[in-house]
Parts: structure tokens; C-alpha cells; sequence
């Protein structure tokens, strides 16, 4: 059904940011900003038909600047934690942002890629945002080039893919950050959720809560690092049934706000 685009806001120094819905023949349809390459709302057709939003986020772009529990934002270049907010590559030890007690959680909370203006490519039914890394940028090494493509399809299936390729040797670890609500961003608490996360190899699994990746991939000189490098896998992650995630664990107020019910 293609992209419409339209203006979200404009950044504090003055840029443009845009938000892309993609939708298809069923009537769903995929918000996503290109300021973090957020998605900022999700809505799903039920059995009957009715459109909900099932995803957390804000429904203006002030609410992203802060955004502390990370709601549809593309986390990078490495998501998760390091401990001791260093590493180590061929005997040379790189120095990070120490922001979660010793240790570094999501790369940067102010300048990592959640708080990065992406560049957009529209196409027929997929929408790609690419950001570019330099070396020594937020402690990493590498020149690198990173590109997320947002996929809607018409059997409902809203398809995440990452690409990114590096000059030098680094730590390459995307991910999306989106909380699900499957009765809708306002409808409650999750405890009784069930959802199926299908793996790379093609087997489904049944969980009771999100997950967030606990590894660090390391992309080789000139290497890339993308969903169909079976060395750095899964790199992609299929939401046919979107998976809920805990959202008890963070809420924020104001600025549009859009959650279920928190502590």
C-alpha cells in the first residue's frame, strides 16, 4: 500500500524529522521516525478487524528527546551492556561510556544511535534508514555504515533487518528497543501474554517476556555484519506475532506518553 510521509518535528538544532507509516492491504500500520530510527506506534488488525496500537512510545517528538526506558528506538552501536565499560580487540583496549553503575549499557544515552538523525530511502513497501559511524566515535572503532529496513508485508508480518559494515575491527550490536502491549499501548498490565519468537533456524519458542541480546558481534576488518551473516546471527528479528516485552519495569510521564500501567 506504500509510505506516506509527513513532518514530526524539528530537532533542537534545527533539522527536519519525519515519521514514514507503512501499511498494507490488511489495514495495518508501521509509525517509525527517523530521529532514532524510533517506532512510534504499530497498529494491528484483531480477529474482527479493529485496528490497535500494541507498541509503547510518545506521540511527539519531546517525548523521544529523554526517552530513559528506550520505547521503539534502535539502539547502537552496541546494545546491552559491556562490563566494565571497556574491551579489548588485537591486544588494544578501548575505553567507553561508563553510565550504568561501572559498566556501559547502550552505547551512549545522549549520542547513540537512538538519538541520531538517520537517513531515509522509501520504497514499495519498505522503508530503510542508514547512519554512518565514525572511527573513535563514542569509544568504538571503525568507520562504519549502518542500515535498518522496516518491512510491512501483507501477511501482517512487520520485519526488522539490520546491515552494517565497519573498516576496522569493532563491536557491531543492533537492536530494537519497542515494548509491546497486545491489547493495546493503553489497555493494562501483560503478566497473562504468551507470544512465539521464530528463531533464525525456523523454530518457534514460547515466552513469557521480552528478550534483549547478551552478546557483543565483532565485525572484521572491512567485515559486514548483516541478518544473513549466519556467523552473526540473528541479526534479524521477525515479528509476525510481535513479542511483548515487560513493560512494569519502566514508566515515564508527560510529553505524550503512551504506556500501560507501571510502578
Amino acid at each position: 500500500m506504500g509510505i506516506v510521509k509527513e513532518k514530526f518535528g524539528t530537532t533542537k538544532t534545527g533539522e527536519d524529522v519525519y515519521a514514514y507509516t507503512l501499511s498494507n492491504a490488511s489495514g495495518m500500520k508501521a509509525k517509525i521516525i527517523n530521529y532514532g530510527a524510533n517506532i512510534v506506534s504499530l497498529f494491528v488488525p484483531d480477529k474482527d478487524g479493529n485496528l490497535t496500537d500494541v507498541v509503547l512510545g510518545y506521540d511527539t517528538l519531546e517525548g523521544y528527546y529523554r526517552n530513559g526506558s528506550f520505547f521503539g528506538a534502535t539502539i547502537g552501536p552496541s546494545a546491552n551492556r559491556i562490563a566494565g565499560a571497556c574491551f579489548e580487540i588485537d591486544g588494544r583496549t578501548y575505553h567507553i561510556d561508563v553510565n550504568d553503575g561501572e559498566n556501559n549499557l547502550h552505547s551512549h544515552m545522549e549520542e547513540g544511535y537512538h538519538k541520531r538523525l538517520w537517513e531515509a530511502q522509501e520504497g514499495e513497501d519498505a522503508l530503510t534508514l542508514t547512519l554512518e559511524g565514525k572511527d573513535g566515535e563514542l569509544g568504538f572503532p571503525g568507520n562504519k555504515k549502518a542500515a535498518m529496513t522496516f518491512t510491512l508485508s501483507d501477511d501482517n508480518a512487520l520485519k526488522l533487518s539490520y546491515h552494517v559494515t565497519s573498516d576496522a575491527d569493532t563491536i557491531v550490536n543492533l537492536t530494537n528497543h519497542t515494548y509491546f502491549n497486545l491489547d493495546g499501548h493503553d489497555s493494562g498490565r501483560i503478566e497473562e501474554h504468551e507470544h512465539g519468537a521464530n528463531h533464525g533456524d525456523g523454530h518457534g519458542g514460547r515466552h513469557g517476556g521480552g528478550t534483549e541480546p547478551e552478546k557483543e558481534d565483532e565485525a572484521g576488518d572491512g567485515a559486514e555484519s548483516s541478518a544473513e551473516s549466519p556467523a552473526l546471527q540473528p541479526t534479524e528479528q521477525d515479528t509476525e506475532q510481535p513479542a511483548g516485552q515487560d513493560t512494569d519495569r519502566h514508566r515515564e510521564e508527560g510529553h505524550g506518553h503512551r504506556s500501560g500501567h507501571g510502578r
